[in-house]
């Protein structure tokens, strides 16, 4: 039982024993059981305006849930091919054209985790990912970068091949994400 269900059966429990307690009052018990009925009775009615409230409030969540990452054919049309983009820039670019269908945001990773699957990238022993021969052959280069405190790291650059061998794979990407998740 989810927390939306636990707290429709709460308030309808509350409510037959709200009822309960006003059906007897109606029939003019007026002794000490009666007045502590009515105590009962108000603090009944908060807990199910709270409930009310978490209810609603559950329902809502729900329906504004963001569904799983797809895009049209119309939309593949309309992806643009940058000169060496990187693969934040790609996956910005997936998410530029799907923005109205309310979905969840495809993330970098998922493209760099499948093309690690399929050979397309590897880690190397700096735990850092760069292309295979495979994946320099689709147009990805690395460039070593040095960032403002004097470390170094490797940038990848993806070609308008290599860009356009991703969104030919996006169903594949996809899929293969939500097979892990």
């Amino acid at each position: 039982m989810d927390k939306y269900e636990k707290f429709s059966f709460l308030k309808e429990c509350i409510g037959k024993i709200e009822e309960d307690i006003t059906v007897s009052n109606r029939k003019g018990f007026a002794d000490k059981e009666t007045v502590m009925n009515r105590n009962i009775l108000e603090c009944l009615k908060y807990i199910s305006e709270i409930l009310e409230e978490n209810i609603t409030e559950s329902l809502n969540k729900n329906s504004q849930r963001r569904k799983r990452f797809f895009i049209t054919a119309e939309q593949r049309k309309q992806l643009k091919i940058m000169p060496n983009a990187m693969i934040s820039e790609i996956a910005n670019e997936l998410n530029r054209v799907t923005a109205e269908n309310n979905i969840k945001k495809i993330q970098a990773v998922w493209i760099t985790n499948w093309l690690i699957s399929i050979g397309i990238l590897e880690i190397n022993n700096f735990e850092k990912r760069v292309p295979t021969k495979d994946g320099k052959s689709i147009g990805i280069t690395t460039q070593l970068k040095n960032r403002f405190d004097g470390t170094v790291y490797y940038q990848n650059y993806y070609s308008a091949e290599a860009q356009i061998f991703i969104y030919d794979n996006i169903d594949n990407i996809i899929a293969f994400h939500y097979s892990k998740n």
